[in-house]
C-alpha cells in the first residue's frame, strides 16, 4: 500500500465536508489516500469497493456513522481500473440546516401569536385592547430580532452574548399561551429573579416551545405549573402540564429533531429548546409521569454582576 499526499497523487479535495479521498485497485488494495479514518472503517470500504466493482456499477454510497458518507465511483483510466472512494463529513452542514428550521420555526410561532391577537382585538374591551397592543408588539421585537440573528447566521459572525429578564419573558409568554381552557400558575419568589446569562431571543425560544408543548399536551384544557427557584449560581425553571404524560422509551427522543409525538408536529421545538440551553452552559431535564403529566426543568446561569 503507498500513500501519498494530496499534492503527489494529485487528488484535489473540497474543503466543505469533505474528510478525505481513498483509491482503491481492483485487487482490492488502497493504492493511495489522504485521510486520517479510524482503522475499523478501512475494511469496510474496501468490501465495498471490491463489491461495486465485481457489481460492474458505476458508483454507490456507504454510510459510515450519522452525517457522514462514503461517495464511491468508477474510474477506469490509462490502464488502472478501481474506484475513487470521497469520504464526506456533513455534520457542520446539517446542523446549520437544523439550526436554521427551528428557527424559522420559532418566528413562525411568534407570527401566529400575532395573528391570533389581531383576530381577537376587534372583540375585546376597550379596557384589554392596549395589553392587546402590547403584546403584539413585544412579540414583533422579538421576531425582528430572530430575523436578525438568522442575518448573522448566514454572515458566519457569532451569536451575540446578552442578559434576558426571565419574569418579563415568563409573563409574556403566558400571556400568549392562556386560553379559556388552559389556566396558567405562575409561582415564583418574592425577591427579585436575577437576570439570566443569554440573550432574550434565547431566553424567549425556550419558554415559549416549552409552554407551547405544554400546551398542546392538554387539548382538552388543564393548568400549566410554571415554578422559579433561584441559587447562588443557576435559576432553575419548571414548566408542568396536567397531559397524559409521555412514555419512558421516548423521554430521550423527544429531543431529537423531528421527532414528535403530535400528529402535524414538525420534531423542532424541543431539539432547539436542548440546543439553546446548552450552548448558554444550562441544562434541561424531564420529568413525566404517564396519566398525571409532563415537568420540564430548565437549569440557567444566573448573570453575574460585573466587578466595581
Amino acid at each position: 500500500m503507498v500513500e501519498s499526499g494530496m499534492e503527489e497523487n494529485g487528488l484535489g479535495c473540497d474543503p466543505l465536508g469533505c474528510r478525505g479521498v481513498w483509491v482503491v485497485g481492483r485487487d482490492g488494495l488502497v493504492v493511495a489516500k489522504e485521510t486520517r479514518e479510524p482503522t475499523e472503517w478501512v475494511s469496510r470500504v474496501v468490501q465495498e469497493a471490491r463489491e461495486l466493482m465485481a457489481a460492474e456499477q458505476s458508483s454507490r454510497i456507504l454510510s459510515l456513522a450519522p452525517h457522514e458518507w462514503c461517495h464511491m465511483y468508477r474510474v477506469a483510466w490509462q490502464g488502472f481500473d478501481g474506484v475513487l472512494v470521497i469520504w464526506e463529513d456533513r455534520t457542520e452542514e446539517d446542523t446549520w440546516r437544523l439550526t436554521v428550521q427551528s428557527m424559522a420555526h420559532d418566528i413562525n410561532n411568534l407570527l401566529a401569536v400575532v395573528s391570533g391577537h389581531m383576530e381577537l382585538w376587534p372583540h375585546r374591551p376597550p379596557s384589554q385592547q392596549e395589553q392587546t397592543r402590547r403584546e403584539v408588539e413585544w412579540a414583533l421585537e422579538q421576531a425582528v430580532e430572530l430575523v436578525a440573528q438568522l442575518n448573522t447566521l448566514a454572515t458566519g459572525d457569532e451569536p451575540g452574548h446578552g442578559s434576558a429578564n426571565l419574569l418579563e419573558v415568563l409573563q409574556h409568554l403566558g400571556a400568549w399561551v392562556e386560553r379559556p381552557n388552559i389556566r396558567l400558575e405562575l409561582d415564583y419568589p418574592p425577591t427579585a429573579i436575577p437576570v439570566v446569562d443569554m440573550p432574550r431571543t434565547a431566553c424567549v425560544e425556550i419558554f415559549h416551545n416549552l409552554l407551547q408543548n405544554a400546551a398542546d399536551a392538554m387539548p382538552d384544557g388543564g393548568i400549566i405549573q410554571i415554578s422559579v427557584q433561584v441559587t447562588q449560581d443557576v435559576v432553575m425553571v419548571s414548566v408542568q402540564d396536567s397531559g397524559p404524560g409521555i412514555a419512558k422509551d421516548e423521554e430521550e427522543a423527544i429531543f431529537s429533531p423531528y421527532y414528535s409525538t403530535k400528529a402535524r408536529g414538525r420534531g423542532l421545538g424541543l431539539y432547539r429548546v436542548r440546543e439553546l440551553v446548552e450552548q448558554y452552559q444550562g441544562s434541561v431535564q424531564l420529568q413525566s409521569v404517564s396519566g398525571v403529566g409532563s415537568c420540564f426543568v430548565v437549569r440557567l446561569p444566573r448573570m453575574r454582576e460585573a466587578p466595581p
